[in-house]
C-alpha cells in the first residue's frame, strides 16, 4: 500500500516498498496542516492542504499502481470549499485524453469511484449528497474491484455501494497518478480544495473488515 504520512516540503511518502513517493515542484506542492482524522490523532502524522486551483501530488506512471486485476484504494479527506457543479478530484490514475484507470472524486454532489473508456463507465458511487454542509468535515472513502464481483463503494466504514458496475477489467492507461487533481495528459485540472490524508493504494480487493479497521485507525 501506498500511505500518505506527509513530511514539511509536502510529499506523500510511499509506506510500502515500492517507495512510489508523490512529490511535485515548489509551486504545486500542498502544504502540510496539524488536522488530522480523529483516528488518526496523536500519531503525530499530518495531512496535505490542498487550495483548490493548482496543489497536487504526483506519483509518476509507474505500472505498479496500474491495474486489471483485484485492487483497492483507501483516503481521507475533508473539503474546504463546495460548487454543486464543480469536480473535485480527490485521487486518480491515467486520464490518457479517452479514459482512466480509475479515480475517485466528487462529481456534481456524488462521490465515485469509476473507471472510465471514453464510452463505458464503470463504477461504484455513494448514495449520499454532497453539499457545502461538508466542509470541514472528515470523511473516509474507499473503493474496491475485483472481476467476480466488479465495484464496490465504502463510505466511513460501511458499505454504501449504489450503481455497482459490472466486473469489466478496469481501462488500462499509463498516465500519471495523482493527488489532488485530474491528470489529463501533460495538465491538470478539477483541483481539491481541502485536506487529504492516509492515501492507500492496494493490489488486492479489501474486505469489510479491513475497511472497517482502517476507519478504525489501522
Amino acid at each position: 500500500s501506498a500511505s500518505a504520512t506527509g513530511d514539511p516540503i509536502g510529499e506523500a511518502v510511499d509506506g510500502g516498498a515500492n517507495a512510489l513517493n508523490a512529490t511535485n515542484t515548489t509551486t504545486g506542492r500542498p502544504t502540510m496542516s496539524g488536522t488530522v482524522p480523529t483516528p488518526l490523532a496523536g500519531t503525530g502524522r499530518r495531512s496535505a492542504s490542498f487550495n483548490g486551483s493548482a496543489n497536487f501530488l504526483d506519483a509518476g506512471t509507474s505500472s505498479s499502481l496500474k491495474f486489471s486485476g483485484a485492487f483497492s484504494v483507501s483516503v481521507w479527506f475533508q473539503l474546504s470549499a463546495y460548487s454543486g457543479s464543480t469536480v473535485y478530484t480527490i485521487l486518480e490514475k491515467g486520464f490518457n485524453g479517452v479514459g482512466l484507470n480509475y479515480a475517485l472524486s466528487i462529481d456534481n454532489g456524488v462521490l465515485w469511484f469509476i473507471s472510465y473508456g471514453g464510452v463505458a463507465v464503470y463504477g461504484a458511487k455513494s448514495p449520499k449528497t454532497w453539499s457545502a454542509a461538508d466542509i470541514g468535515v472528515w470523511h473516509h472513502a474507499v473503493g474496491t474491484y475485483d472481476g467476480g464481483t466488479g465495484y464496490k463503494f465504502y463510505l466511513d466504514g460501511f458499505d454504501v455501494t449504489v450503481g455497482q458496475g459490472t466486473p469489466t477489467t478496469p481501462y488500462q492507461s499509463d498516465a500519471r497518478f495523482c493527488i489532488g487533481c485530474e491528470a489529463a495528459g501533460g495538465s491538470n485540472g478539477r483541483f481539491f480544495p481541502g485536506l487529504i490524508d492516509d492515501p492507500r493504494i492496494y493490489n488486492k480487493k479489501l474486505t469489510a473488515t479491513e475497511v472497517a479497521a482502517i476507519y478504525a485507525g489501522g
